[in-house]
């Protein structure tokens, strides 16, 4: 499978189903005074936020910052600031993270993506 083989879905291998285990649950949350949940989800995006520091994949995968930076926006205003912009920051996550499964589909489908080009000229 030519997605086990991409260097750059390899480091993310790890951190994708944590990311997608949060995103799913903030954007499935109904009720916006279910603090065990959004307590759990905001664990879990702190945790995401150290690893993505600790590996340095901020500049070689901008999307996975974005996504987890938005998600942690999300967990701050539901648990500080009473839910006040959570509909807009649950909605850039919706859009972040459908840009996030795009990027990682153009990768597997075209491993040469990645890799930076000469010009000819």
């Amino acid at each position: 499978m030519v997605l086990k083989k991409s260097r750059r879905y390899q480091e993310l291998r790890e951190i994708l189903p944590a990311i997608d285990g949060c995103v799913q649950a903030l954007l499935r949350l109904d009720n916006l005074q279910d603090t065990g949940t959004i307590q759990m989800v905001w664990s879990k995006v702190q945790e995401l936020q150290e690893t993505v520091h600790r590996r340095q994949l901020t500049e070689r995968h901008p999307q996975v910052h974005e996504v987890v930076s938005f998600l942690y926006l999300s967990c701050f205003s539901l648990l500080f600031l009473n839910g006040e912009s959570f509909p807009a920051y649950q909605e850039e996550v919706r859009q972040r993270y459908k840009i996030l499964l795009r990027t990682i589909y153009i990768l597997r489908r075209y491993p040469s993506f990645d890799k930076k080009r000469i010009s000819n000229l």
